[in-house]
């Protein structure tokens, strides 16, 4: 599962909007998050985007919803599930 979701950020003098993707995979490990970052990174330059990804277990997923997280609770309401 993943989410998008597009937020702005206020620099100096300019509007910096910046795309989270929430990736929920089912386990973690160096090889899988190596691959994402890989991606995000080619996507990135490519169309010159600022992406910055949260990537969650499913268990670290869970718990978050659990714990009534904010930051997963906004995702969940606002983003865009792909």
């Amino acid at each position: 599962m993943s989410r998008v979701f597009i937020g702005k950020d206020l620099g100096a003098n300019t509007i910096i909007h910046k795309s989270i993707v929430e990736i929920v995979i089912k386990e973690k490990n160096s090889k899988v998050l190596n691959v994402i970052v890989d991606i995000l990174v080619d996507v990135q330059l490519k169309y010159d985007l600022n992406i910055s990804p949260v990537i969650y277990s499913e268990h670290e997923y869970s718990m978050n919803v659990k714990m009534d997280s904010p930051f997963t609770h906004n995702i969940a309401r606002e983003g865009i599930t792909l």
